[in-house]
């Protein structure tokens, strides 16, 4: 799991760290504090991999998608992907994970946009996303066999200190998934999952949380056809409703589960997931994302503006016994600072009545 995060020359940021980040992080802080770049950070260090999340997209096109941003073109990079929309200056991504491994990435318009990936002690991996261009001549190449997720270095392949440090990576970086507006209002999400889901009757488990959350008497879940095409239904005992006719918030909580219910040992980013819930439904949908954390080995980072959500999270990861940490932003001349408590002290601060949302 990742423990920290650095960040410089990326958006927003000109330089700053994320410590001592927990199984659950939940950021808080003012508009344009960095919690959303602390997300496009882990998106850009993904996209290394060219690895498209459940629903068939890149981290680059959801970067594209969040920022209104022009099909990628290597001869005329992102220039709002740079600090002060600066090409000239080096974006630096550095992670550490789980025993230590640390993990640094940087991409550079003076070498065609080439992302490096950095394994220390044992020295550099250097990796070359699609889209980004290739290597340049003369210098050591190490490829991703995208079909296996496996890196190569030649016929001498990796030395087991880095291929351990890569398998890591791997394993939280490569697959992670961000749940954002996006996603919430993407209608493909249902016929893209549902397969999935039905394979490993995954569908009983949603059948389950959605008993749970909104008190529906389900049976189960069907996926028919109809002059749209085939679409998700919802069955109950007497009659059947389809999903797109439910409110928005219960058809974002359906799409999330959906995409919850899939992930193992790998992280899910979440923005603002209160978004359209009440405040009840709030509650058991985060019971829900932490106890899924629990069982199925994820990190979950989240942001919010919601006390409530703060407050759910908290109780949920207690009742849990999963760590949990909350971690205030603040961005001021480009310097981006990060305080964070674990879940004893932000329970203390709670019962004070202190806002953490506004920490001085």
């Amino acid at each position: 799991m990742f423990k920290s995060l650095r960040i410089a020359k990326f958006r927003g940021i000109k330089e700053g760290e994320v410590p001592d980040l927990r199984q659950v992080s939940l950021f808080v802080g003012p508009n344009n504090s960095g919690k959303s770049t602390i997300l496009d950070a882990l998106l850009l260090a993904n996209s290394v991999y060219s690895h498209n999340d459940p629903l068939g997209r890149s981290s680059l096109q959801i970067l594209a998608e969040r920022h209104n941003l022009p099909p990628y073109e290597i001869t005329k990079p992102w220039r709002a992907l740079w600090y002060a929309y600066e090409p000239s200056n080096e974006i630096k991504i550095g992670v550490v994970l789980t025993h230590g491994v640390e993990v640094a990435y940087r991409m550079e318009v003076d070498k065609r946009g080439l992302l490096e990936l950095n394994t220390p002690p044992q020295g550099r991996l250097v990796v070359a996303a699609e889209g980004f261009g290739e290597a340049p001549p003369g210098q050591s190449f190490s490829a991703i066999d995208r079909s296996r997720g496996h890196g190569s270095a030649g016929s001498t392949g990796l030395p087991p200190l880095e291929r351990l440090s890569y398998d890591i990576v791997l394993t939280y970086l490569r697959d992670l998934v961000l749940v954002d507006s996006e996603f919430r209002r993407n209608t493909k999400v249902e016929q893209l999952l549902w397969p999935q889901l039905i394979s490993n009757r995954r569908d009983k488990l949603l059948t389950q949380m959605l008993r749970d959350v909104y008190g529906m008497d389900v049976e189960n879940l069907t996926y028919t056809p109809s002059m749209k095409g085939n679409e998700l239904v919802i069955l109950l005992p007497k009659y059947s409703v389809r999903v797109d006719d439910l409110g928005d918030g219960a058809r974002y909580f359906v799409r999330m589960l959906m995409v919850l219910s899939l992930l193992k040992d790998t992280t899910l980013l979440l923005e603002e997931p209160e978004t359209a819930h009440h405040c009840r439904a709030q509650a058991d949908i985060t019971r829900w994302i932490v106890r899924s954390a629990k069982e199925r080995n994820l990190q979950v980072l989240a942001t919010t503006h919601s006390l409530e959500t703060v407050d759910h999270f908290l109780a949920a990861c207690t009742d849990s016994s999963v760590e949990f940490g909350l971690h205030h932003t603040e961005l001021k001349d480009g310097v981006l600072t990060c305080r964070s408590v674990d879940r004893s002290d932000a329970r203390v601060l709670m019962d004070m009545g202190v806002d953490p949302r506004c920490a001085p």
